[in-house]
C-alpha cells in the first residue's frame, strides 16, 4: 500500500512537470510571435482594406493584381496552345477528295450558314434550316476535316467557321447565334472563299 501511494505521487509530479514545460513552451512561442513586426506576415489577404496602413494596402493590391495577371497570361497561353493543336494539316488524303465536289459542297454549306445567320429567330422555317445546317456541316467535317485534320488551306479556315457553328448549336440549340461571333465567322468564311478561288 505504501509503495502504491509513492507511485501515485510520482505520477502526479511527472504530470505537473509536463504541464509546466508545455506552458513554458507556449509562453516562449507567444513572446517570439509578439516580437515579430507586422510586415513579416507573408500571406496575401483577399481584402486589402484590412491592412494596417495605406502603404500595406497598396502593396497588397499590387500583389493580387500581379498574381491575377500571371494567371490570366498562363490561361491565354494554354488556350493558344490548344487552338494551335486543334487543326492539323493531314497527310495521305487522296487528292480526288479535294476535287470540284469539295468546292461545291463547301460553297453550298457557306450559303446555308449565311442563311442561318440572317433568318429571323421567329421564322417557322428556322427549325428545318438548323437541321439542314447541322446535317450538312457534320457531313462536310466527316468527309473533308475528320478529327480536325485537313489538307487544303481553304478547308482549314472553313473548318474553323463550321466548328464554331456546330459548337453553338450543340450547346444552345435554337438560341440565336451571337452577333459578335457572326462577324468573326463571316470573316473566316470570306477567307475560305478567297482561298478556294485560288484553288488552295
Amino acid at each position: 500500500m505504501h509503495a502504491y501511494g509513492r507511485a501515485s505521487r510520482d505520477a502526479v509530479k511527472a504530470a505537473a512537470a509536463g504541464r509546466r514545460e508545455a506552458l513554458a513552451a507556449l509562453g516562449a512561442a507567444g513572446a517570439l510571435f509578439a516580437a515579430r513586426p507586422a510586415r513579416a506576415i507573408s500571406f496575401s489577404p483577399t481584402v486589402c482594406a484590412d491592412q494596417d496602413t495605406g502603404e500595406q494596402a497598396d502593396e497588397c493590391r499590387a500583389r493580387i493584381l500581379a498574381r491575377d495577371t500571371a494567371a490570366q497570361e498562363e490561361a491565354l497561353a494554354e488556350y493558344a496552345k490548344r487552338e494551335n493543336r486543334s487543326v492539323r494539316v493531314a497527310s495521305g488524303v487522296p487528292v480526288s477528295e479535294m476535287s470540284d465536289e469539295y468546292t461545291r459542297a463547301t460553297l453550298q454549306l457557306a450559303d446555308k450558314l449565311e442563311a442561318y445567320f440572317t433568318t429571323d429567330v421567329y421564322d417557322k422555317s428556322r427549325g428545318a434550316l438548323i437541321k439542314d445546317v447541322k446535317g450538312e456541316a457534320q457531313a462536310w467535317v466527316t468527309k473533308y476535316a475528320r478529327g480536325g485534320s485537313v489538307r487544303k488551306q481553304s478547308a482549314r479556315r472553313f473548318y474553323v467557321a463550321v466548328d464554331a457553328v456546330l459548337g453553338h448549336l450543340a450547346s444552345n440549340g435554337l438560341a440565336p447565334f451571337p452577333a459578335s461571333k457572326i462577324k468573326v465567322v463571316r470573316a473566316t468564311l470570306e477567307e475560305a472563299r478567297g482561298l478556294l478561288a485560288e484553288a488552295k
